[in-house]
């Protein structure tokens, strides 16, 4: 059996492992890298230190440890507030409004999860009060949080552009970015046209602003006991300078 079918079984392995135990992905794989490489691959242990992506390691832990500060700023529910403004009175461009929100929300490092946790209770109560299709509303959700997540400060966009700098695979963050905005564009175009979204924009039915009131649900299923904090003051101000700030660099040095 050869080398990479051993590492791809071990990879499922360590997948359903994760999956079944309560036991961290990237621990498992740590431990299964040094057993591959020494035990199957024959490598000693100063060949296996010096493959390790330590670079692509710190971007990773720098970035999500960057988000995570964003996060408990408040500004993540201030991008969806002002988003979600735009919405009132216009039920036909509600879906696309889903669909961009999630796609900033991710493009700024959201994590996918922390995407659909934040605007699938408001998207999916707007749906039920307007009959629009849950399952288009939805897809919405997840095509616009898929379409952001490529950005290069988005922990899948770290990877892939890591991955291709890595291997002096020539590449462009950016064009990444477009392409998958593109893609994830056109089927959720799909979504909305199978859907019946389009005979929304025959009627003028007014919808009414909910962001404020939505309840919003944490993964465990507990409601979110604190309130969104609206306005924007000094604290928000510096995580979206450091947002925009980190994005340029990141685009100019890979």
């Amino acid at each position: 059996m050869s080398l990479e079918i051993i590492a791809i079984i071990v990879l499922l392995i360590i997948f359903v492992v994760g999956a079944s135990l309560p036991i961290n992905i990237g621990v498992l794989g740590l431990v299964a890298a040094y057993i591959v490489g020494t035990q199957i691959s024959g490598l000693s242990m100063d060949e296996i230190y010096s493959i390790f992506p330590a670079e692509l390691f710190i971007i990773m832990a720098g970035i999500t440890y960057l988000f995570t500060i964003i996060q408990k700023s408040g500004v993540i529910d201030l991008i969806a507030d002002s988003g979600l403004r735009l919405v009132k009175g216009k039920v036909s461009l509600t879906p696309w409004l889903m669909f961009l929100l999630s796609a900033v929300l991710a493009g700024v490092g959201t994590y996918g999860i922390a995407v659909v946790t934040l605007v699938a209770p408001i998207a999916l109560k707007i749906a039920y009060k307007h009959k629009i299709n849950p399952l288009m509303m939805s897809i919405m959700i997840i095509m616009g949080m898929q379409a952001g997540s490529f950005s290069p400060l988005n922990v899948f966009g770290v990877i892939v552009n890591g991955g291709m700098q890595s291997r002096d695979i020539s590449f462009s963050p950016a064009l990444l970015l477009v392409n998958c905005f593109i893609y994830f564009g056109l089927v959720a175009l799909i979504a909305f046209i199978m859907f019946g979204g389009l005979r929304f924009f025959k009627k003028r039915t007014a919808i009414d602003y909910i962001a404020a009131t939505a309840e919003i649900i944490q993964p465990d299923g507990n409601e979110l006991a604190e309130k969104r904090e609206s306005g924007l003051d000094l604290y928000k101000g510096a995580c979206l300078a450091a947002i925009g700030v980190l994005g340029v660099y990141l685009l100019g040095s890979m």
